[in-house]
């Protein structure tokens, strides 16, 4: 039974999962998401209004553009994107909450749903998603570019 490691850590522990077949792919070591994180990456402004945090090679053909959950920027986000980094992706985290994330301690289901509808509403995120494609693909010349999130960052990236 061949056993791959998943390149990316989910609450802090690292996954293993195990196929009946054996596999061609090279394992991918995790690395759990670690407590008081120096992010790696760099906070730039990439547009008037738009800051955002990037790492990840600046050779790199493919991009990330990765939000976050209502929390906001915080070391996991950024070592997330970190992680994602170090495989050969450069990722960028558009700023869109603007430094102003949800208290989490004042969320109930009403504010959860206003949130989220918030959010995926597109001309919210708008110009911060258009802003993060534009900088990879231009200015850094990215040719593959993705989205992905967490939590409700997903939402947005759906």
């Amino acid at each position: 039974m061949a056993k791959v490691h998943l390149p990316y850590p989910l609450n802090d522990k690292s996954i293993v999962v195990k196929y009946d077949e054996p596999t061609k792919y090279e394992l991918v070591p995790t690395e759990p998401v670690k407590p008081n994180y120096t992010p790696i990456g760099e906070k730039i402004d990439i547009q008037e209004g738009v800051d955002c945090y990037i790492t990840g090679s600046k050779d790199s053909k493919a991009g990330i553009i990765f939000f976050y959950d209502v929390a906001g920027y915080s070391d996991n986000v950024f070592q997330d994107a970190d992680i994602l980094g170090k495989r050969g992706y450069r990722v960028i985290i558009p700023n869109f909450w603007a430094n102003e994330p949800t208290v989490i301690e004042l969320l109930d289901d009403e504010i959860v749903s206003k949130t989220s509808e918030l959010l995926t509403y597109y001309p919210r995120t708008k110009k911060y998603i258009d802003a993060a494609k534009n900088h990879l693909a231009q200015v850094e010349k990215i040719q593959n570019i993705f989205v992905a999130g967490e939590c409700l960052g997903g939402k947005v990236a759906v």
